[in-house]
C-alpha cells in the first residue's frame, strides 16, 4: 500500500508514461495484497464459526449486519413539551406530526 502511495505521488508530480506504468503494477500489487488479506480473514471467521464459541458469533455478525443496514436519518427519541424523552416510536411519530402538522 506504501509503494502504491509512493507511485500515486510521483505520477502526481511527474505524468510521464514510466510513473504511470509503476503506478498501475503498485495497484495492482495492493489490490492482490488486500484480496489475500480478506481471503485469510474469511477463511479464520469460517474456521471460527465452525466451532461451538463461533455458534453465538453468527448472532453477533447478524446485529452487526443489521445496524449497518439502519437508516442514520431515522429519529430514535424525541422530546416532547414537558421535556421527557420518548423512545418508543409510536410516541415519537405522533409528538412529529404535532411539531409539523
Amino acid at each position: 500500500m506504501k509503494a502504491k502511495k509512493e507511485c500515486c505521488r510521483a505520477l502526481y508530480k511527474d505524468r510521464t508514461d514510466e510513473n504511470g506504468e509503476r503506478y498501475r503494477k503498485a495497484k495492482q500489487e495492493a489490490k492482490k495484497a488486500v484480496r489475500e488479506a480478506k481471503l485469510a480473514a474469511y477463511d479464520d471467521m469460517y474456521k471460527r464459526l465452525d466451532t461451538k464459541e463461533g455458534e453465538l458469533d453468527i448472532y453477533k455478525l447478524a446485529r452487526a449486519r443489521e445496524k449497518k443496514t439502519r437508516d442514520l436519518n431515522q429519529v430514535r427519541c424525541i422530546k416532547d413539551e414537558d421535556g421527557k424523552v420518548l423512545a418508543i416510536e409510536n410516541a415519537v411519530k405522533r409528538q412529529m406530526e404535532r411539531l409539523f402538522s
